[in-house]
């Protein structure tokens, strides 16, 4: 599965009630998005400052929940998502203009 695709995967997934096995599963998106920008070879500082700022607006979002916040703010994870989504795609265009598959 492409980055985009686990990106998308992702942002469809959060809900403010989830299940364990929701939460996992959302942990383990993440885990194949930072394999995919692994497997770039050539990995942007911005990818890997957006993964990082993904990885903790979601610890925070996790951590709103177990604390039991009535309805979490999950604009942070979103905002995230889309910022590692355009740092992703603008690292996605090669010299020749043709676009380069991830």
């Amino acid at each position: 599965m492409s980055v985009t695709a686990s990106l998308d995967l992702l942002l469809s997934l959060l809900k403010p009630k989830p299940t364990q096995t929701e939460i996992d599963e959302w942990w383990s998106t993440v885990d194949s998005i930072a394999a995919g920008i692994d497997s770039f070879g050539k990995k942007g500082k911005n990818d890997l400052d957006d993964h990082r700022r993904l990885r903790e607006a979601l610890s925070d979002y996790t951590g709103a929940i177990a604390n039991g916040v009535v309805n979490p703010d999950r604009s942070s994870v979103g905002r995230a998502i889309m910022s590692l989504r355009r740092s992703v795609e603008a690292g996605s265009i090669g010299v020749d203009g043709w676009p380069i598959k991830r």
